[in-house]
Order: structure tokens, then sequence, then C-alpha cells
């Protein structure tokens, strides 16, 4: 059985490096979303992967939190988490 959202969202994150996890709550600080309000600084600001995880699947639903985290992860440069986190979902 594969991994519920959540789990995949808060193993991605939580593999990686705290500088490129500083990088990650960054950019979806500036990312948009049309029709979606975007993740304010001080929603981020000294929070955990479980929390982003949470806000992640809060804010845009389990699919578009998804699609969203992968969309940021490339932005950093994070390939190999786009793909770790795409196995992760597939079980």
């Amino acid at each position: 059985m594969g991994k519920t959202t959540w789990d995949a969202l808060v193993l991605t994150l939580g593999n990686l490096p705290p500088e490129k996890f500083i990088m990650f709550k960054g950019k979806l600080n500036n990312f948009n979303v049309p029709g979606i309000n975007r993740v304010t600084r001080s929603e981020l600001e000294g929070k955990s992967v479980i929390d982003v995880a949470d806000l992640l699947i809060r804010r845009y639903t389990k699919a578009k939190g998804i699609q969203v985290t992968l969309m940021v992860l490339a932005e950093i440069g994070e390939r190999e988490a786009c793909e770790e986190l795409r196995e992760a979902l597939k079980g």
C-alpha cells in the first residue's frame, strides 16, 4: 500500500538538507496559484517539516499540494526530491 500524501510530503521534505528546506519555504512564500491565497512568511517562519506538510494540504488540497511541492522543489534544483516524492506516492 502506498504512503498517504501527508506521509510522502513529510518524508520528502524531511530528507532535504536544512538549507534546502529554508529555500523551499522561501520559494513557497513567493509561489502563486491562481485563485488561492499565497502562503505568507508568518505562516512559514519557524515551522517544521510536519507543519509545512500540514499547511500544503490544508491550503492547496492533497492533489494540488503535491503539484505545488513538485514545482517548488524543481525551482530550488531538487530534482531528486521530486522523484523521491513521486516514488513515495506510487507505493
